[in-house]
């Protein structure tokens, strides 16, 4: 028996029976500490009522600008604000000093749901959500979009915000976008019709495997060390995108064109910079290509729809894998090293340009 509130309250079992027997001191230890996380949960839950889903973001998104990457932290901020106030992530601030257009009636896409008590929320208005955007199926920013929410919901939770994640189980899905690659035909072509500045990024990330943004956009030269077998970029495990250390093994041709952009940038700043000599960001690398593709399009030359900036690594890994430029095919385990992957995520990319993978398969049934 316990008392609340001036009044005695029973001990349960495990299956919801009142304990009589005075002398089961060990059942009725279990069932105090039962009805104390009764009471905890309980209260969590009363809290939660009072919390809005708004706030349940707004606290996530303050750490996540502490703890996350500025790119990261960009894009998961983005999305919450569509799903909190239900106008596109284009009239959010973002800090730069600029301020975005007031939104009209005309502008939201649906009605928003961060003044929803968070108990009230469901998987329906995620449901809800994602049908208002429809073009974030093609590019998997629905997945994304959706990894954003249940971070902000499971933080809420290991910080005893609200009892439990309200979408819990909720399945982001699988991007469609298929593993492509450039030949040195489209190589070329991207050279022939690409600015400058985006021909120097699509050339140094197909023969670096670099990624776009985190890698090539944020090359400086505290990054670049000069070794006896060659130059390698080192990137800290607080900067990798795998939070462990990155290091990119640097073929002379592109070793040589850093030198030169040491010398003329210097320590401390970013060296590759666009046609404005202004450095390169991811997004603006991305809708360079986006550009390019359009314009070759146009001219009778079209790119596989999948094709985008990232198509640059995967054309690093089936070079490499080939013996493109060494005549030396490598292994699994070899472009997991070059890449900063695991050989797991490497397996389930690259496996069939792997030879070494393929020809045994091959052989055992031709």
């Amino acid at each position: 028996m316990v008392t609340v509130d001036g009044q005695p309250q029973p001990l349960l079992d495990e299956n919801g029976k009142r304990l009589k027997d005075r002398e089961q001191e060990e059942e009725a230890k279990k069932a105090h500490a039962r009805w104390l996380l009764d009471r905890e949960r309980e209260e969590a839950r009363r809290q939660a009522i009072q919390k809005t889903v708004g706030e349940v973001c707004r606290l996530y998104l303050d750490y996540a600008e502490a703890h996350n990457r500025p790119a990261t932290y960009d894009k998961r901020a983005a999305h919450l604000f569509d799903l909190c106030t239900g106008f596109p992530a284009a009239f959010r601030h973002q800090g730069n000093g600029k301020r975005p257009r007031k939104p009209t009636v005309k502008d939201r896409i649906h009605p928003g749901f961060g003044k929803l008590n968070v108990a009230d929320f469901t998987p329906l208005h995620v449901d809800q959500w994602l049908a208002a955007h429809r073009g974030w199926r093609a590019d998997g920013t629905k997945k994304m979009a959706i990894q954003a929410l249940k971070r902000a919901f499971n933080y809420a939770v290991s910080r005893k915000l609200i009892p439990e994640n309200p979408i819990r189980g909720y399945r982001a899905g699988r991007s469609r976008k298929r593993i492509t690659y450039f030949t040195p035909e489209v190589e070329e072509r991207l050279y022939q019709y690409g600015n400058k500045g985006l021909a120097l990024a699509i050339k140094v990330c197909i023969r670096t495997g670099a990624r776009y943004g985190c890698e090539y956009c944020a090359l400086t030269a505290e990054h670049v060390e000069e070794t006896e077998r060659g130059q390698v970029w080192r990137f800290s495990s607080e900067e990798a995108k795998t939070h462990k250390e990155r290091v990119i093994f640097v073929a002379p041709e592109i070793a040589e064109i850093v030198r030169g952009l040491i010398k003329k940038y210097g320590s401390g700043v970013p060296l590759f910079r666009n046609t404005l000599h202004r450095p390169c960001t991811q997004a603006g690398l991305k809708k360079a290509f986006e550009r390019l593709k359009n314009k070759l399009k146009q001219i009778g030359h079209p790119l596989d729809a999948d094709d985008c900036m990232y198509s640059c690594r995967h054309t690093f890994a089936k070079r490499t894998l080939g013996g493109y430029w060494t005549g030396r095919k490598a292994t699994i385990e070899q472009l997991a090293g070059l890449m900063g992957n695991t050989r797991q995520v490497c397996w389930e990319h690259y496996a069939r340009w792997c030879e070494a993978y393929t020809d045994p398969l091959w052989e055992a049934v031709v």
